[in-house]
């Protein structure tokens, strides 16, 4: 049986559990869960990305939902491993080169500690399942002239 903690499970039933914590991946154990869980020839297909072009997909994906995870964007449901797995899914199969473009830029403006347009990340709406959280991350989004 497993819990993400969303809902209280009958006392009688929990006394006789075994409680194991599995923390959420790091960058390099997520990637490597990502790498693991698609298919290198539907990733970016039509895009010609080669071994490199696909590790670093993968890496801004990861840079990205890190950022989407943290505490201070305060959003009710973060996105977990399977939300990740389905959204690279589809920027992989079903985005135009576009959207790898896109993830790169917002994936250096988090490392370059500027502030990302989530409203403008492709797929959103395959990592972030809540009406608020999509209303919050577009409050966050820097506004454009």
């Amino acid at each position: 049986v497993t819990s993400n903690a969303e809902r209280q499970l009958p006392d009688a039933f929990l006394r006789r559990c075994v409680y194991f914590y599995i923390h959420f991946p790091r960058h390099d154990e997520l990637v490597r869960i990502l790498r693991d869980r698609i298919d290198p020839t539907t990733l970016g297909s039509g895009w010609d990305l080669d071994a490199t072009a696909q590790q670093t997909f993968l890496e801004d994906s990861v840079t990205v939902v890190e950022a989407l995870r943290q505490p201070a964007l305060k959003l009710v449901k973060r996105p977990g491993t399977a939300e990740i797995i389905g959204w690279v899914r589809t920027l992989g199969q079903l985005y135009e080169r576009s959207a790898a473009e896109k993830l790169a830029a917002a994936a250096q403006a988090l490392k370059n500690q500027k502030g990302v347009a989530w409203n403008k990340l492709p797929g959103l709406h395959c990592l972030v399942k809540l009406k608020e959280d999509l209303d919050a991350l577009d409050k966050a989004s820097p506004k454009t002239a």
